[in-house]
């Protein structure tokens, strides 16, 4: 497993993470978190924080990728300025920026 598999494992689960400063933050139902998901959430962790911080950006200050936990081409900007995928990372703050990547076309990861 790698990073982005565990993500999607995670999120399949119903399971909801976000990174808070360089803590990853778990929200998860109950019995979702089995021995074996913590284990590789703790093992990538470092991996994970940097794929749930954000994409690359571009000069123009937008960003450049698709989100590579879901392949989403939308994302939002708070008015913290960091990007969120939309699908990964509901818009729950004050939106700055949407921005949306590849013609709008979803990715597969």
């Amino acid at each position: 497993m790698n990073a982005a598999s565990v993500l999607r494992e995670a999120r399949a689960r119903g399971i909801q993470l976000s990174v808070r400063g360089d803590r990853l933050h778990v929200k998860a139902p109950i019995g979702a978190l089995d021995p074996s998901l913590r284990s590789a959430l703790s093992e990538h962790k470092p991996a994970i924080l940097r794929l749930l911080a954000g994409p690359q950006i571009a000069h123009d200050g937008g960003p450049i990728e698709q989100c590579v936990v879901c392949g989403c081409p939308t994302w939002w900007q708070s008015t913290a300025g960091i990007w969120r995928c939309d699908h990964c990372d509901p818009r729950t703050d004050t939106i700055v920026r949407v921005f949306v990547v590849a013609g709008g076309e979803w990715g597969r990861h």
